[in-house]
């Protein structure tokens, strides 16, 4: 379920803006659900999370998955790629890959949702602090 916080300064909501902006600034929840589909990447059991508005196609992705093969060195799209034909079967408009985390267990694939689709990466602002840690 969505839970909507309050914005520190209510507004109106502008109507080019998200069901997701528009849910946080009024503080109220949605009459509709967003839809979530999961991804598990079997090699790091790991899950991705697309997340989307039915009505204005507006969605976000959840820690993609970029494969990496150890023995080869190489990387594959595979796992991003079932996310991308996703998004494009539903006709959605993707804003942003969310990192929920520094990932230990797998690769970002939040670089080529962006480069496909043009979407913002997000991660928190401390990422700093655990990257000076390794």
């Amino acid at each position: 379920m969505l839970v909507p916080t309050m914005a520190a300064t209510p507004r109106a909501a502008t109507a080019g803006e998200s069901f997701f902006v528009r849910a946080a600034l009024t503080n109220v929840s949605p009459r509709r659900q967003p839809q979530v589909e999961h991804f598990f990447d079997p090699e790091t059991s790991t899950l991705t999370y697309l997340v989307f508005d039915p009505e204005t196609r507006d969605a976000v992705v959840i820690d993609p998955v970029m494969d990496f093969d150890a023995a080869s060195g190489r990387t594959s799209a595979a796992s991003t790629d079932r996310i991308a034909g996703a998004i494009t079967h539903h006709h959605l408009t993707l804003h942003y890959s969310l990192e929920t985390h520094a990932h230990a267990d797998h690769l970002s694939g939040a670089q080529h949702l962006r480069r496909l689709f043009d979407a913002k990466v997000a991660i928190g602002e401390r990422i700093t602090d655990v990257q000076a840690d390794l």
